[in-house]
């Protein structure tokens, strides 16, 4: 699974199949990284504006109830301890925890729409380069290991220059754009749509850039911890209207949506502090 020179020979091409994607967007088939198959086959992915990558999977049905997650050090970790955006090999990602899996099925089962929203900086404008089929192979990989349908959205861009729809988060422009294009017309309730990320705003996090991309959207928030951890999987989310005065108002010594988009904005091409998800 961790060797994927065969796969970075094939760059993606336009392929006029691909679910859900506009007939603007470049398009690529799923990984065939780690011999996946079967409904994998069905499943494409669309580059846009250069900065968001989008997989599309037609066994994902339109709902109104979206079950939204970050993917680094929430759905996965690294068995290295390196970042997820340094690492090519597959073999190095696994599940967060032992109960990402479970919960996930028993979530699709009860009728929630998975969804993936993750930055991934280290691919920038390179819609089909090396770290773009590494994001792609992976999360197919993932998903094909739950054994569910899921989406998937990534920016890749940073500031508004580069990223002028706001695809990065905290902004909610991947959000926007899921609702708007790849959810057969079926607009989410956000009363009962939740979002989980590890980026909270507590200390020792990141940022808080999770949290604030969950409030910019309206939707719930929770951590990995609170969700995975949770007794019981049928009924992890389920309170997803009832937003906590926690969840509204997170840590004031954390910074905050407003302070990202301004860094953003006044970057100068060094590296984030803040945004370790994604980000060489």
């Amino acid at each position: 699974m961790g060797d994927l020179r065969a796969f970075f020979k094939r760059k993606g091409g336009g392929d006029a199949g691909a679910s859900n994607a506009p007939k603007s967007a470049k398009t690529f088939a799923a990984s065939s990284a780690g011999g996946l198959s079967g409904a994998l086959n069905a499943v494409r992915w669309s580059a846009h504006h250069d900065s968001l990558l989008a997989r599309h999977d037609p066994a994902s049905a339109p709902c109104a109830r979206v079950a939204a997650f970050d993917l680094d050090d929430t759905l996965q970790k690294t068995r290295s301890g390196r970042p997820g955006y340094a690492v090519t090999d597959l073999a190095d990602f696994a599940p967060w925890s032992d109960a990402v899996a479970p919960a996930l099925r028993a979530i699709h089962a009860r009728g929630d729409k998975i969804v993936i929203f993750s930055n991934q900086g280290g691919v920038k404008g390179a819609m089909d380069g090396k770290r773009a089929a590494v994001v792609r192979a992976r999360i197919d990989a993932f998903a094909a290991s739950v054994g569910v349908p899921m989406l998937a959205f990534c920016g890749t861009q940073k500031g508004p220059e580069k990223d002028p729809r706001g695809y990065r988060k905290p902004l909610p422009g991947m959000w926007e754009h899921f609702a708007r294009e790849c959810n057969g017309g079926v607009a989410p309730d956000l009363d009962r749509c939740f979002y989980v990320g590890d980026a909270a705003g507590r200390p020792g996090d990141h940022s808080d850039s999770d949290r604030a991309f969950a409030r910019a959207v309206g939707v719930k928030f929770l951590t990995p911890e609170a969700f995975f951890e949770s007794p019981d999987a049928t009924t992890r989310g389920e309170d997803a209207g009832e937003k906590s005065e926690t969840e509204r108002r997170p840590d004031a010594s954390a910074p905050t949506v407003v302070d990202l988009v301004e860094d953003e904005a006044n970057r100068s091409g060094s590296v984030e502090p803040f945004d370790r998800e994604g980000t060489p």
